[in-house]
């Protein structure tokens, strides 16, 4: 990983935190009752794509069915934006615990809601190509929100993210 720029440069399916099960209790007591929830979400993401990058390489992306496109491209979103860190850009030597909940509660529900899109029923199914164009911008802005300094008021980042989180629902409520 530090041969491909990544730093930290950490296996993240094989390294994790001992401690999710001891401190949930008081993620919830502090309103981040989904954060351990998200946490396992995005573990499953990277172990998905770990195991769909030898499908890849066999048989090229064009091959995967919609869900799995939406797996690879979350999962990247989630490496590149997410887990990848600058320790010399003011936004990304430290990231406060309230940024880095609501960073994962915006990536899980674009996630989620990406995976309901594709396995809609009928003519209500959509491709994952169709989604990335229809929310072009909100991609851009959940690609930018590692770049809100961690020195901001907690509340100016937790509105922020708050809004983006709200404005991806809206969006995919506009397919209806």
């Amino acid at each position: 990983m530090a041969q491909k720029k990544h730093f930290p440069a950490i296996n993240w399916t094989s390294s994790f935190s001992k401690y999710e099960r001891a401190l949930s209790l008081h993620y919830k007591k502090v309103g981040m009752g989904d954060y351990i929830d998200n946490i396992t979400t995005f573990k499953q993401i990277l172990q998905d794509e770990k195991n769909l990058q030898e499908i890849v390489q066999l048989v090229g992306k064009e091959s995967l069915g919609e869900e799995q496109k939406v797996a690879l491209e979350v999962a990247k979103l989630i490496r590149e934006h997410f887990l990848a860190q600058n320790g010399f850009t003011p936004y990304d030597y430290t990231c406060p615990l309230y940024k880095t909940s609501g960073m994962l509660s915006v990536i899980a529900k674009y996630y989620h809601l990406c995976i309901a899109a594709v396995n809609a029923p009928g003519d209500r199914r959509m491709t994952y190509s169709r989604i990335k164009g229809h929310l072009e911008k909100e991609i851009i802005r959940i690609t930018s929100m590692k770049n809100f300094e961690p020195n901001l008021p907690e509340d100016k980042i937790v509105t922020e993210l708050q809004t983006l989180h709200d404005d991806i629902e809206k969006k995919f409520r506009s397919f209806e």
